[in-house]
């Protein structure tokens, strides 16, 4: 089955199984843009809207270069050929603006939910062979 179609199938299936609405608490942090928020807490990082994988997808880009992904990129199963691509995203066009908005934010060292980490030049590779502006 191809990419797309395997990505069509799972996504569907998640779908059903997602929660249809979510109930703020007094203690919880929205936030609408890029933010330094983690700052107040003493964390040297930025919290980086990163979406494709879902819409509301962020990373956490550390001023060392370090970026902690979640989704937005993986580095695992090598023989389903995702080369860090996420297994399953909503829009991969979304991905690939997120890892160049990753790149030019400074990140060095990628960090993925899924997988071990790697280098932003591996990242910059993978970005240079999807995607087509």
């Amino acid at each position: 089955m191809p990419l797309n179609r395997r990505t069509k199938l799972l996504t569907g299936l998640i779908a059903l199984s997602m929660p249809k609405k979510i109930k703020l608490r007094n203690r919880d942090v929205i936030l609408e843009s890029d933010s330094d928020f983690l700052r107040n807490f003493g964390i040297n990082g930025t919290i980086i809207e990163t979406p494709g994988h879902t819409i509301g997808s962020l990373s956490l880009l550390m001023d060392n270069g370090d970026a902690y992904v979640g989704d937005a990129a993986m580095n695992f199963m090598k023989f389903l050929g995702l080369k860090k691509r996420p297994m399953i995203a909503e829009d991969y066009n979304k991905v690939f603006e997120s890892w160049e908005k990753l790149l030019n934010s400074g990140a060095k060292q990628i960090f993925p939910s899924h997988g071990d980490p790697f280098s932003a030049e591996e990242l910059t590779k993978r970005l240079a062979e999807f995607w087509i502006r």
